[in-house]
Order: structure tokens, then C-alpha cells, then sequence
């Protein structure tokens, strides 16, 4: 039954390795350790659904960081992906004349 209360160890262990995970993920350096953050929720919640509704807050700043990461890193190589897409020729003339006209 300790698992199912949210106060427990067991309970708040697994919400630290899913924020670890998302941090992870994001790739960006923090001053907070997860268990440091989680800590900090807990102490700030006082219903199970309030202490839950912060951690999914947090776990979603995270994500958030990591997809705005993997756009930019895509939209860097896309126009280059494109381009014989865009072009009446996709030989390498009709990439030259492009550019001229441009």
C-alpha cells in the first residue's frame, strides 16, 4: 500500500527518475539536482493533486526545452533537405541557376 500514497518514498522515487529522465533529455545544465526539484514540489503541494499537477508541469518545462531543441537542430538542415524540392531543376545546373535568380 505505500506505493499508492503519494507521501511515500517509493512513491516520490519514481517521480524523481521520470523528471531525471526528462531533464536528461532536454540536454541543458541545471543548478537543481531532480531530487532537489521533486523535493521542492512536495514540500509546496498540499494535495496529491496539486503535488502531481507541479511534477507534470515540471516534466512538461522539460520536454518543452528538448522539442524546441530538436526543431531548431531540424529546421537548421530542412532548407538545405528542400531545396531540389523547390527547384523547376534538380540538377546541379538548376541549383546554380536558382541562386542567381535569387
Amino acid at each position: 500500500m505505500e506505493d499508492s500514497d503519494w507521501r511515500s518514498a517509493n512513491f516520490r522515487q519514481k517521480l524523481v527518475s521520470q523528471i531525471e529522465e526528462a531533464m536528461r533529455k532536454a540536454g541543458v545544465a541545471h543548478t537543481k539536482t531532480s531530487k532537489e526539484m521533486e523535493n521542492h514540489v512536495f514540500m509546496k503541494a498540499k494535495t496529491r493533486d496539486e503535488y502531481l499537477s507541479l511534477v507534470a508541469r515540471l516534466i512538461i518545462h522539460f520536454r518543452d526545452i528538448h522539442n524546441k531543441k530538436s526543431l531548431a537542430s531540424v529546421s537548421g538542415k530542412e532548407p538545405l533537405f528542400f531545396v531540389p524540392f523547390l527547384c523547376r531543376d534538380a540538377s546541379p545546373q538548376g541549383l546554380f541557376s536558382l541562386r542567381r535568380q535569387v
